[in-house]
Order: C-alpha cells, then sequence, then structure tokens
C-alpha cells in the first residue's frame, strides 16, 4: 500500500530525523494510509531521541503540501516554512 523512509542523524546538539520518502499506491490514497505511515515514523523518531520531523516537498506540488499541512494539523504541532527555489521545507513539530 505505501512506504516510509525515515533518516536518522546523531548530531552534536540530539537526533535529527527527517523523512527521505513517502509513497502511497495511488489505489490507496485519500484513505488515512499516508498520515498512518507519518505517525508511525514520528513514533519511531522519538523512540530515537528527535524532538522534531523535518519533511521536504516541491512548492509545485500542491497536493503534496497539502497533505503535509494536514498532517501537520493531525499531529497538533507548528509548521515552519522556508522557501528557496520553488522549495518548501517544513517541519512538524511532534
Amino acid at each position: 500500500m505505501g512506504m516510509v523512509s525515515l533518516v536518522s542523524v546523531e548530531a552534536v546538539d540530539g537526533v535529527r530525523c527527517s523523512i527521505g520518502w513517502l509513497f502511497v499506491d495511488p489505489r490507496f490514497r485519500r484513505r488515512g494510509v499516508g498520515q498512518t505511515l507519518v505517525a508511525t515514523a514520528m513514533r519511531q523518531a522519538k523512540r530515537r531521541g528527535a524532538a522534531e520531523m523535518h519533511v521536504e516537498t516541491l512548492s509545485s506540488w500542491p497536493a503534496a503540501v497539502r497533505f503535509w499541512e494536514a498532517v501537520r494539523l493531525a499531529a497538533g504541532g507548528t509548521v515552519a516554512r522556508i522557501h528557496a527555489s520553488g522549495e518548501s521545507r517544513e517541519t512538524a513539530e511532534g
């Protein structure tokens, strides 16, 4: 149905996590699969000691931007956006 990759790096100031890839088979989209995968990745990041999760998407993919906004809202987190070269970088704190 889908897959998510969690990238975890131990830095001087603590563990940093980001979602490298998130994919949901088109036949299963808009059924909560993506949000479930992100929630699982966020739980794993917390277990590793990360305080926040970084995700990145292109602003030219409006459906992806809307998805990450919805995930952020569902997680009750805050989002910081940095627009550079048509990219939208978002951080969901969990």
